[in-house]
């Protein structure tokens, strides 16, 4: 059932965010962690241990977090409002959920820009929403 709430939560950060309007500040810092959220401002995660992500806090250039069921890492490049990342790599636990694991994996490798308001963490493929963290 939780499986699900979360699923449905991605899915519906895709389909409502159509014609949200970015504007990136730079002069913002992604170095921080942040914690994946829903439409309403929840948190999203498994076993209550939310899904993270973490920009630069032990190398530059470096993400790390917690996607579910494994623990993971890669990197990320930036400029103004755009970021990408790659080289994604993570743990190999076994759990029932992976397919959460599986969709969020998919959806930053096709990131390409991003935006912060206050402490949201808004990641977008061109104009669309993909993923909502808070600080």
């Amino acid at each position: 059932m939780k499986i699900a709430h979360i699923i449905s939560g991605i899915i519906l950060l895709l389909l409502v965010s159509c014609g949200t309007v970015i504007t990136g500040d730079s002069n913002e810092s992604l170095k921080n962690q942040w914690v994946l959220q829903d439409n309403n401002q929840n948190q999203l995660g498994l076993n209550e241990e939310p899904i993270t992500i973490s920009f630069g806090l032990e190398e530059a250039n470096k993400i790390t977090g917690f996607a579910g069921c494994n623990y993971y890492g890669g990197n990320f490049s930036f400029n103004e409002n755009e970021i990408s990342f790659s080289d994604i790599y993570s743990t190999k636990r076994a759990c029932p959920d992976l397919d959460i694991e599986t969709e969020f994996f998919n959806l930053l490798n096709e990131v390409d820009n991003y935006e912060i308001k206050g402490n949201n963490l808004y990641l977008y493929k061109g104009k669309l929403l993909y993923l909502h963290f808070k600080k």
